[in-house]
């Protein structure tokens, strides 16, 4: 009977071993629990979307700048080159229509800019002016695509290429 004793002492030895595993596993998830925790709060915090959305808005302002100055600049060409140009009323329509609709973005804009989308009533509204505003530059880029596709250069004389 000696060996029954070890074989018991061992079986406690294990059970304890295997309840303190357990008592260790659920601490670990308990802390995987709290880190989850503190990386989606600073996962929150590190994206900001209303800083997000304002820069994005920056940025879609700087390029609309660019193509308004190319706007600028085909409609000077055309008032000096004048009627001689064989498309000029239509590319003075084409350009005028560009100037306007990126002046009506550009004010859209800084409207939209100025939204906070934290807030959930501000986010419909967000959301509408920003449909809005890829309409109006779709608009926009095809009605560059074919006022450029006509061509804008002169000689050297003066006279328009044709």
């Amino acid at each position: 009977m000696p060996e029954v004793e070890p074989v018991a002492s061992k079986y406690e030895e294990i059970c304890v071993e295997q309840r303190s595993i357990k008592t260790l596993s659920s601490g670990q998830e308990e802390k995987l629990q709290v880190i989850n925790q503190v990386e989606s709060q600073k996962s929150r915090r590190l994206l900001d979307h209303n800083a997000y959305a304002t820069k994005k808005t920056v940025g879609q302002g700087m390029l609309d700048i660019a193509l308004l100055t190319t706007n600028v600049s085909q409609l000077k060409y055309l008032l000096q080159v004048g009627k001689r140009h064989e498309f000029y009323y239509l590319l003075i329509t084409l350009v005028s229509v560009s100037i306007l609709l990126q002046v009506f973005v550009g004010v859209l804009f800084i409207i939209i800019a100025r939204l906070n989308v934290n807030e959930e009533k501000s986010q419909e509204k967000a959301n509408i002016l920003n449909n809005i505003i890829t309409a109006a530059v779709g608009v926009i880029t095809a009605i560059n695509i074919i006022s450029s596709s006509f061509n804008m250069k002169s000689t050297t004389d003066g006279d328009v290429e044709p």
